[in-house]
């Protein structure tokens, strides 16, 4: 990996930050040795714990991201409820990068979906 993980480690517990380490790294310290190219946490949701993340996190010199932000989702309405929905070309995005089948298989849909609506992907 090309950041330093006890450098991160450190630094969220330096901050008392409420987090779990998942994704590939996870399956890692479980003790299945594989290749990964990221680092994936949950932080614990409240406020103050959120800013104690980022701000942990900025202070190695990461530049921490959600991997979806508000300006990537369009609205769709359900029942008259406006809802947040990550865009076709971000979705397609996050699925290339997981990688697995079901993924491929939703990207050929989503591409479908794109098409048949007029939608821009690139």
């Amino acid at each position: 990996m090309a950041f330093k993980l006890r450098e991160i480690f450190k630094a969220l517990a330096d901050a008392e930050v409420e987090y779990v380490v998942v994704g590939g790294l996870a399956v890692i310290m479980h003790g299945h040795l594989r290749a990964t190219r990221d680092l994936d946490l949950v932080i614990g949701l409240q406020p103050d714990n959120c800013a104690r993340a980022m701000d942990a996190l900025s202070g190695i010199g990461l530049r921490p991201r959600l991997p979806v932000t508000l300006a990537d989702a369009v609205i769709k309405e359900l029942d008259g409820i406006r809802i947040p929905v990550a865009s076709i070309r971000h979705l397609i995005v996050l699925k290339q990068a997981a990688g697995r089948p079901r993924d491929m298989d939703d990207i050929e849909a989503l591409r479908e979906i794109a098409a048949e609506t007029g939608q821009e992907i690139q």
